[in-house]
């Protein structure tokens, strides 16, 4: 018996077909050296189409997060423009206020004053028709749009026009009721004069939502009208307050129409209308 070792048959060559590389990349290459043009051709299709669908994806995954944040914002400019016609509602109501004891004081001067007219009349009129006030506008949403560039994300063009012509008026507004105080302070000092100063903070708290001005409070009828006449002053600068009262009325009113409008308008946006 003999102690050479069996010898060992060599490899069996495999037979399956050589595995293609698994990128698209090592796929290219592969193809270029086999001069396989199609493979080639149909690589490059696969890539330009992977490219442009995932470009496609990537766009409209940006275009869901835009209409997310418009609706956002859209939600919010709504909230802050009923808001504002609420304010505004407040501030032309004062307005009104003012201008009825305008009326009271104008027929004071004149001598047409009716009886009917009482002394707590005629001394709210003397303490509030030169008092200007008014409710601010909310504008924290539009503000925020302007400073950040997003005012893109608001694809209705008529809305932005409009809602940056209704805060361009309203800067106007506020404009106007700085130099509204100026021209009615030279009455507001003769008045001040003319009305105790407890009977004036009174009078301010009641328009401000406080209790009635206490009748101890209240002078006579006789002894205002006195007063009234016996400041020749008064009746010389009450022209400014007169114009501005009619004035700050109008401006309200705009104002109003312009904030319904664009109330309804977001309403429909945000699909409540």
């Amino acid at each position: 018996m003999s102690d050479a070792p069996a010898s060992v048959p060599p490899p069996t060559p495999s037979t399956d077909p050589p595995r293609r590389p698994w990128t698209i990349l090592g796929r290219l290459t592969q193809a270029v050296r086999e001069q396989n043009w199609f493979a080639v051709v149909l690589e490059m299709v696969i890539v330009i189409v992977g490219v442009v669908v995932g470009f496609q994806i990537t766009v409209w995954g940006q275009d869901r997060a835009d209409r997310a944040r418009e609706q956002e914002y859209l939600t919010q400019l709504l909230v802050d423009f009923e808001q504002t016609e609420a304010n505004l509602a407040w501030s032309l109501d004062y307005a009104q206020r003012r201008l009825e004891q305008s009326a009271i004081l104008m027929a004071a001067f004149d001598g047409t004053l009716a009886d009917t007219v009482d002394a707590r009349a005629l001394a709210l009129a003397l303490g509030i028709s030169h008092a200007i006030a008014e409710q601010p506008i909310p504008r924290d949403t539009w503000s925020d749009l302007v400073s950040t560039g997003r005012l893109e994300l608001l694809r209705n063009q008529d809305l932005r026009w409009a809602i940056s012509a209704f805060y361009r008026t309203v800067d106007q507004h506020q404009s106007y009721t700085q130099d509204w105080i100026g021209f009615v302070d030279p009455f507001r000092r003769q008045a001040v004069a003319t009305l105790p100063p407890r009977l004036q903070q009174a009078i301010a708290e009641q328009y401000v939502a406080g209790p009635p001005a206490p009748d101890s409070l209240i002078p006579s009828r006789s002894s205002l009208l006195q007063a009234i006449r016996a400041r020749p002053a008064l009746q010389e600068t009450f022209g400014e307050v007169l114009t501005t009262n009619w004035g700050a009325t109008w401006q309200y009113r705009a104002l109003i129409d312009q904030a319904r409008a664009i109330t309804a308008r977001l309403r429909a946006e945000v699909g409540e209308g």
